[in-house]
Parts: C-alpha cells; sequence; structure tokens
C-alpha cells in the first residue's frame, strides 16, 4: 500500500473524480515543495492507473489484488516506465525520453493505462524536453505520462501547457505536527521538538521526520552554519575558508536554511523584533548587523543561487558567491 498524507486527500479526490469520469488527461504534472510526500501521491496515482479493476467509486484507487497491481508492487510491472537522474547525471537527457517515446508505442499487458513517470522533471536538458514535448503534442493511446517536479516554473511553458496541473499542497503547521505525533519513532518527542524540527525543515514534514529520527548532526550543521555566517559578516574570517569548509555539503539544505533565517529576519523587522529569539545570538547579531532594506534582496539573490544547485558549477566557487551575499546586506 502506497504510504497517504492527510494535507493530500483534496488532491487525491480530485484525481479520483477525473479518472471515474473517464476524463484522463495524456499528462499530468504534479508540482508541490520537496518533502512533501509528492512521490508517494503520484505511487499511489500510477498504481490506480495501471490497475486492471480500480476501485473509484470508493475513493480507494487501485484493487491490490489484480496481476497488475502485484506486478507494479514487485518494481516489474510491463507497462510502467519510471524516468529518473542516472547515476552521476545532473540532467535528464533526450536518450531517456526517446526510450520512453520507443516505450510508449508497445502494446499493453494489462487493462490499465500504460504509464510513464518523470521524476525531477525540471532536471531534463533541452533536448529532452523538446523531444518530450513531441509526445504531448501526439499522445499515444492508453498511456499517461506523469511529471513530477517542485520547481514547475523551470520547465518549457509549452510543456505546462500540455499538461493538466496539479498542485499538491504542503501542509500547515498543525496538520504537520499532528501527522509527525502520529508516528511511531516519534512518540516520545515532545511538541516543542517537533515545532523546532518544522522550523529547520521549513514546514516540510517528511524532511522534519529525518530532522527528529535519525542519529544525524543536521542540528549541530545548521547551527555551525550560522555561526559562520555571524563571523563572516564581522569579518573575523574570510569567505574563502568557510567555502572550504563546506564545500563537501549538500548545497541545497544549506540555502534552504538561509533562505529559513533571512525569512525570520524579515519577520523580526516587519512583524515583531521579539521572533529573533527563537534562534541563538547568533541571528541577533546578524540582524544587528544588516540593513533591513537589503533582506528581500538577499533573499531574492539566495533564491536565485537555489537554481544553479544541480548545475555542474565549481562548488567552491558556488558557495563563495552563496556567502559573500551575506557580506553585501551588511551595514558599510
Amino acid at each position: 500500500m502506497s504510504e497517504t498524507y492527510p494535507w493530500h486527500e483534496q488532491s487525491w479526490q480530485r484525481f479520483i473524480k477525473v479518472h471515474q469520469s473517464n476524463h484522463l488527461p495524456h499528462a499530468l504534472l504534479f508540482s508541490g515543495e520537496e518533502q512533501t510526500g509528492k512521490r508517494a501521491f503520484s505511487d499511489r496515482v500510477i498504481k490506480t492507473l495501471l490497475c486492471e479493476m480500480p476501485e473509484l467509486a470508493s475513493g480507494q484507487g487501485a484493487c491490490n489484488q489484480c496481476k497488475s497491481c502485484k506486478t507494479y508492487e514487485s518494481s516489474a510491472n510491463p507497462d510502467y516506465l519510471p524516468i529518473d537522474l542516472l547515476e552521476n547525471k545532473q540532467q535528464i537527457s533526450v536518450d531517456q525520453i526517446r526510450a520512453m517515446n520507443a516505450f510508449l508505442g508497445l502494446t499493453r499487458s494489462f487493462k490499465g493505462q500504460r504509464v510513464v513517470l518523470i521524476a525531477q522533471a525540471e532536471r531534463m536538458n533541452l533536448n529532452a524536453a523538446n523531444s518530450l514535448l513531441k509526445s504531448l503534442e501526439e499522445p499515444a493511446d492508453n498511456s499517461v505520462i506523469l511529471l513530477l517536479t517542485s520547481n514547475a516554473s523551470s520547465l518549457l511553458a509549452t510543456i505546462k501547457s500540455r499538461c493538466q496541473l496539479l498542485h499538491l499542497p504542503t501542509p500547515d503547521k498543525q496538520q504537520a505536527i499532528s501527522w509527525l505525533q502520529c508516528q511511531q519513532k516519534l512518540k516520545t518527542h515532545q511538541q516543542t521538538e517537533l515545532e523546532q524540527a518544522l522550523e529547520i525543515s521549513q514546514s516540510k514534514p517528511l524532511a522534519a521526520l529525518n530532522v527528529l529520527s535519525t542519529d544525524n548532526n543536521l542540528l549541530q550543521s545548521r547551527a555551525d552554519l550560522l555561526k559562520d555566517i555571524c563571523e563572516i559578516i564581522q569579518e573575523h574570517v574570510s569567505i574563502t575558508d568557510v567555502a572550504k569548509k563546506w564545500q563537501k555539503q549538500d548545497t541545497e539544505p544549506l540555502l534552504d536554511w538561509q533562505l529559513g533565517w533571512v525569512q525570520q529576519l524579515l519577520q523580526a523587522h516587519h512583524v515583531d523584533a521579539a521572533l529573533i529569539v527563537k534562534e541563538n545570538s547568533a541571528l541577533t547579531t546578524i540582524k544587528e548587523n544588516i540593513l533591513s532594506v537589503k533582506l528581500w534582496a538577499l533573499y531574492d539573490h539566495l533564491l536565485r543561487q537555489k537554481q544553479l544547485v544541480h548545475t555542474s558549477v565549481n562548488p567552491q566557487i558556488f558557495l563563495e558567491n552563496m556567502l559573500v551575499l551575506w557580506l553585501q546586506a551588511r551595514h558599510c
């Protein structure tokens, strides 16, 4: 059985209604934040599309009994093709999309739909995107292409216009806390710990679950980065030295943490200065040394840096460019 999340229930019912009315589009675009359950939702949809006897009236979806369901559960369904980044690759290639086109021309093995999932669809290179566009313009019979993305704005407008968009929402704080409280491995955690994990993970419940249930150094790493940025702003350390320290780390969470800190600084400036006490003294020091009028520019520049995370840019240079943004926002 696929994992289900309460904040996706309305999106699920919308899909079931479309399927039940026999108005399935040839392409669906699922868009939503990372670490909020998009992959699990798409897994449930795929299984339902492949199912020979879907239970749509009850809202269940896949019957979980037919041969198509069984083969999907064992990762051997011949009517399903997943496309994702290949090992050590940063982009989905045109050859992968050409293989998809060949797959869509095959005869179905079961009575359900033939289904393709393109995970991280925003990572297609231009040739791959153009090849996909041809398939969307001339769709194969009895087939559905699912695109999964956390950055729909990066997709070609012509691709988005040929897909039915289904936005998968991020849960609000109370939904996320209620879900975390129901997780067996978190039964001993206090609500304040859950709230802190959600704050660190920018309200992404699956990321918060990872923070709370693994013995990693994520919390300490986050505190260390904040301290390093504080030291940079005060000119106690060099940007080059700090970049060397962090160049082996995954840069995406580093950027997510910084975006969260800038959001807190903006809240402290526009809503309530007392909000800053949620973090340690390093963030207070940063607040005292940064120009509030430059916070929005800092936020925008960090967002632009995030668009470069999965490119082949040199890690040292990337981190230096990221850290210099804080210097540019400080008091002269």
